[in-house]
């Protein structure tokens, strides 16, 4: 209200916040406990009792088609029984940052991002020949003024050698859409490969333009709108962007990405000994 001082840095628990810890504090898994109760830490038990998805071979047989042909592919969260709380993750998420000023990506000092890679691990495997590499992404992106990433590959290079004999990606990612993600909140836009001329051949110092030159390419452009618990997985050289929320946009865009490769080409970011479910 008018007159009144500023309130500072959560003034309800300031003693939470990100810039008032200490190393102790940060080891300490009461602090993480406290800061996202709904999820779990250091719990093996429970990580090790998940299992990875079994998905019929006729579907992992189209999707992987579909990632050969368009370099992406979707499921539901119809067709993904976690084991993980998709909605806490993403009310989890959206705590760390607004509440306690932390960024998405410590959402991965709890246990829940590895399960849920853990439980997609066959269905990447299968699809792609890749495993989880540890490349986490965590993403918040509110409106009205926040956006996705603008147009780009992962891989601005097409090394020969980045494509398994059969033609599928040795480096992809996964983007599972913790909330709701659509065109008034921002969802990703994609550009399938069958539709792109310079997907397995790079240009040289490639710009937007190169990529969608003539006023028919627009109609090309696939937007993904995911509802919470649904993912798409692309490869390395998708073309593809997030747009930006709006302010008709009624719910943050809360999202966890991670990489999958073949460590012969990319190495994991950690050793999978380190990981309880991995």
């Amino acid at each position: 209200a008018a007159g009144e001082a500023p309130r500072p840095i959560n003034a309800d628990a300031p003693h939470l916040y990100s810039v008032n810890q200490t190393r102790q504090s940060l080891a300490s898994r009461d602090y993480w406990r406290e800061l996202c109760p709904e999820l779990h830490v250091d719990d093996a038990a429970w990580a090790e009792a998940a299992a990875p998805f079994e998905l019929e071979d006729a579907t992992l047989a189209r999707l992987r088609e579909q990632m050969l042909d368009d370099g992406f592919f979707t499921l539901s969260a119809d067709e993904l029984p976690w084991t993980v709380d998709i909605a806490a993750m993403a009310r989890a998420i959206v705590r760390l940052k607004a509440n306690f000023g932390w960024h998405p990506n410590f959402i991965t000092i709890y246990d829940e991002p590895w399960v849920l890679a853990h439980q997609l691990s066959e269905v990447m495997r299968r699809t792609t020949g890749n495993v989880c590499n540890f490349d986490w992404l965590g993403y918040h992106v509110e409106g009205p003024d926040g956006a996705g990433m603008p147009p780009h590959r992962d891989f601005v290079h097409c090394p020969p050698n980045s494509w398994h004999p059969d033609g599928a990606p040795r480096v992809a990612t996964v983007w599972v859409s913790l909330g709701n993600s659509g065109p008034t909140n921002s969802c990703l836009y994609v550009l399938p490969a069958s539709r792109d001329a310079g997907y397995r051949h790079a240009r040289r110092n490639e710009t937007a333009a190169d990529v969608i030159n003539r006023p028919e390419d627009y109609q090309n452009i696939l937007a993904v709108p995911l509802s919470s618990g649904s993912l798409v997985a692309f490869s390395h050289r998708l073309y593809h962007w997030g747009s930006a929320s709006t302010p008709y946009a009624t719910e943050p865009r809360v999202a966890l990405a991670f990489g999958c490769s073949d460590d012969a080409f990319k190495r994991p970011y950690c050793s999978r000994k380190c990981a309880v479910c991995l």
